[in-house]
C-alpha cells in the first residue's frame, strides 16, 4: 500500500509538468467515464502538484483540481516526452510536451470544479509530518494538548486529525519525539 512518502515522491514527479499545457487527455477505463476528463481538461494547463497525506492534488489553470487517492494498488507514473503509457489498467493519461502523467488502477479519482472545497477527509487532516517546514515534535505536542484527556497517548497519536502521516509507522516515532 502506498504510504505518505510515495505521495510526496509522486507529487514531485507530477510537478515536473507544472506550467505545461495538456496536449491530450485519455481515460480508457469505463468506470472513469463519468468524470468526463477529456472534455473537462482538454487544453488546460497544469499549474501545481502536491501531496496532502496520501492524497494527490493536481491543480490546473482553470481552477479545477484533480484529486486522487491510490488506495491499495493505484499508482502514478510520469513518462518522458513522446512516450505512450501502457494501456493495461490505465485510468487516466495527461499528455504534455514535457511528458505524460499516467494514473493506473485508481478508482478514487475525481475532478473538482473551481472553488469546490476539498473533500472533508483532506480538510480534516492535521499537519504533514513529511513537510520540511513542520516540526514533528511540536506538532505531536500540540496534538496531545488538544486530545481528550481520557484517551491514551497511543490513541491520541492514531487520530488522523493530529497529523498526515501513516499512523502505523509514526506512533512509535512520535512517542520517541516526546521522550
Amino acid at each position: 500500500m502506498p504510504e505518505g512518502q510515495v505521495a510526496h515522491y509522486n507529487a514531485a514527479q507530477l510537478a515536473r509538468l507544472a506550467g505545461c499545457d495538456l496536449r491530450a487527455v485519455e481515460s480508457p477505463e469505463p468506470r472513469a467515464a463519468q468524470n468526463d476528463f477529456e472534455r473537462r481538461l482538454s487544453g488546460d494547463r497544469i499549474t501545481a502538484a502536491r501531496a496532502v497525506g496520501k492524497h494527490h492534488l493536481l491543480e490546473f489553470d482553470s481552477g479545477r483540481v484533480l484529486h486522487s487517492h491510490l488506495r491499495m494498488s493505484g499508482r502514478w507514473r510520469v513518462l518522458g516526452p513522446g512516450r505512450r503509457p501502457p494501456r493495461a489498467n490505465l485510468w487516466l493519461a495527461l499528455q504534455t510536451d514535457a511528458g505524460t502523467a499516467a494514473l493506473y488502477r485508481c478508482p478514487a479519482v475525481r475532478l473538482l470544479e473551481p472553488h469546490e472545497p476539498l473533500p472533508a477527509p483532506i480538510a480534516a487532516l492535521g499537519p504533514d509530518l513529511l513537510d520540511p517546514a513542520v516540526d514533528p515534535g511540536a506538532a505531536t505536542a500540540r496534538a496531545l494538548l488538544a486530545a481528550d484527556p481520557g484517551r491514551t497517548v497511543g490513541e491520541a497519536l492514531l487520530d488522523r486529525g493530529s497529523s498526515r502521516a501513516s499512523v502505523t509507522r509514526t506512533r512509535p516515532r512520535r512517542c520517541f519525539l516526546l521522550a
